[in-house]
Formats: structure tokens, sequence, C-alpha cells
């Protein structure tokens, strides 16, 4: 914590966002997405039966995201640990760079079903990636966030580049993702405004790259002279625009990307805390507006797992059932010489565990890897 005592921050300007100018993932896209997902697939969020399903059902994009293998399940086995792969990404129309998977996370469900251990990737973070004919005739030894737009160019669309990456991470890990997910922008505010806000609860002051004002109220862009939105450390009620500016954040951050994956951890809980303290869990009225909204903004590949069948499995998975972990890592060269991230010896221990179906068992060994709500 930086020392500043915890508060509730005024109330901050929302200014008219600016056209798209980003580079940094926004990996909100993900997190709201997913946060309310976890809520849908509370025992509550049955309550709206088959008809309530079947909406989810419809609303949501499909696509094969995960290439086909025999030791993905096709249906749900509480016996078994249910994997999934989610990736936010950076598309900016009209640009000629393809899109690329900045945000990704790995979210471990233990035999059992009753807990959810969320683990980031640093974008950065130095693999292989394997070659995969026709586009690529042979593996690169770079940064995982490259793995989407090889996939894209080479194999066609979303589904190429999240196959690439999916097949990079499952190579890394040694694991099988049962369920992936991409989440676009599109319905990021939507969902936060219809949640009416969110309270995130900060360990160290963030200053915007991004968003400011200038002497007359009205947007200006810091690059251009305007006066940086500042989040001091501390508890704040965040609208749709702020939320979605504290997640993208990382330069004014000691610790850089991993301070701005902490945010981010942190921000999907709030998201599940505020709907499941609006009611919208035991409301079918309530999912459903929240479920229309989220649909444009996602693609999901559950391997012919059914989502009422997934729903059911996931019943037991609360808000407070949700742990985040930290994946320690260090950078490689400094300056010009920077080349990418690269894990710790207890990070690369961490993954190890995931693979091999004891991350509970390693977490409980090693609680400093938890971070606090």
């Amino acid at each position: 914590m930086s020392g500043q005592s915890v508060g509730v921050t005024p109330p901050l300007p929302q200014p008219t966002p600016p056209p798209p100018r980003r580079r940094d993932p926004l990996w909100a896209w993900l997190v709201v997405v997913f946060g309310v997902l976890l809520v849908l697939f509370s025992g509550a969020a049955l309550a709206g039966g088959a008809v309530l399903n079947s909406r989810y059902d419809g609303a949501v994009n499909k696509d094969d995201l995960l290439a086909p293998d025999e030791e993905r399940q096709s249906e749900i086995d509480p016996n078994r640990p249910l994997n999934m792969l989610l990736v936010g990404v950076d598309e900016r129309p009209g640009s000629d760079e393809p899109a690329r998977g900045d945000s990704i996370i790995m979210v471990h469900i233990p035999a059992g079903h009753k807990q959810a251990f969320l683990v980031s990737l640093p974008r950065d973070l130095i693999v292989e990636i394997p070659a995969s004919p026709p586009g690529r005739k042979r593996a690169t030894h770079e940064k995982l966030n490259g793995a989407f737009p090889y996939g894209v160019e080479n194999f066609g669309g979303l589904a190429g580049g999240f196959q690439l990456l999916s097949q990079t991470i499952e190579n890394l890990v040694d694991i099988r993702f049962d369920v992936a997910a991409v989440i676009n922008f599109e319905g990021f505010r939507a969902v936060v405004r219809e949640l009416g806000g969110v309270r995130m609860c900060l360990d160290h002051d963030v200053r915007s790259e991004h968003l400011g004002t200038g002497p007359d109220g009205k947007f200006l862009a810091p690059d251009d002279g305007g006066k940086p939105f500042f989040y001091p450390a501390g508890c704040h009620d965040l609208g749709d625009l702020q939320a979605l500016d504290v997640v993208r954040q990382r330069k004014s951050l000691p610790n850089g990307d991993y301070d701005r994956q902490r945010n981010q951890q942190k921000f999907l809980k709030a998201v599940m805390q505020k709907a499941t303290s609006q009611g919208i869990v035991s409301d079918p009225k309530k999912l459903d507006a929240i479920i229309r909204k989220v649909g444009a903004a996602l693609t999901f590949d559950s391997q012919g797992i059914s989502p009422a069948e997934l729903a059911f499995s996931l019943r037991n998975v609360r808000d407070d059932d949700l742990v985040m972990v930290r994946t320690p890592g260090h950078g490689v060269g400094v300056g010009d010489n920077y080349q990418g991230e690269e894990l710790d010896p207890i990070g690369a221990e961490l993954l190890s565990a995931l693979g091999n179906g004891q991350l509970d068992t390693f977490v409980v060994a090693h609680p400093e890897l938890v971070s606090p709500a």
C-alpha cells in the first residue's frame, strides 16, 4: 500500500471518450464478461430455467477457438478439473496491424468444482510459439502476444489466432483447455453501466496515460497537455469510463504489468460482488438484461458442453471462492535492450502445478502468491 488513507474519492469528470489511439490491451473486455459469466453460472442463475439458458445460448457468438483434441472434455466430469482460457484482444478498426491477444487469463476449476483460480500470464512472456502448417514452417522464440496475430494472418481470423495462442500456452503449461472465450470492447462499458459502476480498492496510486482534462474541463489527452486522471491508493466508486481506464494502466505502477494484472483481478472480483449485491443471480429479468449486453461482446467455445451443463457444474463457485494468484516474473534486459518477461523459479513451479492438476495444493503451500481481495 502507498500509505494513503483508504476512502472514497470525489466523483471524477466523465468526459466524452477520445477516438481510439491505444496500444495497451483493454483487459477489461475480458474480466467484466467473465465476471458476469461466473455469476451467470452460479446455482441461483438457474432459477430462470431452460428458457433463460436458451436465451443465453442464443445470445453468445460461437466459433472453433480450440483445436480438436481428445484430451478436452466434451461433457462435464465433476471428478476432473475444468480449465478455461480467456483472452482480451486489442483490435483497432481501420488499422493495418493484426489483432493481438494481449490480455490472457487461465481459469482453473479443481475437481469438485467448488473454487476458481485465476492465473494471469504476462503478454511479454518469452515463450516458444510452435510451428503450425501451412502458415508457419518453424517455431519461434519470442513474446507470447505474438502468437495471436500469427494465427490470424496464417490460419484465418479470430479462431486461427486463438488456436495458435492456446496451443502455445498448452505446450508451456502442459494443460488442455476445455472452454475458451474471446472478448471485444463493445460490451464493456454497457455492462458496467448496467451494474451502476464498480467499487475497487487500489494498492498504489494510478495515473492515467490516456484520459485527461483541459482547463475548460473537457477531454484533453495527457499527450496533448491535458491534466491526467489520477486515482490515489484507496477505494473508489468507478464509472464505466474510469474502470476501463484503471485496468489499462501499467507505466505509472511500481511493478508495471504485474501490478496491472493485480488491478485486473481486483476488477473482476468487484464485478462479481456488484452483480451479487444487486441480486442479479436471483432475478431472471436483471440477469437476462446482462446476458443480452454481454452476448455481442463474447465469442465462446465450450467443446459441445451445453451452457446449462456448464452452469450447473459451477453452481457452487461464488465470489468468495475466486482465488487470484500472482505469477511472479521479471524483465529480461532494460531500456532499448528489453527482450520481454521471464518467470521467476516459483512462477515456473506454479505453472507446473497447474499443469499437473495440483494448483490448489501448491497455493496452500505458497500463500504469498495469493493476491488479497
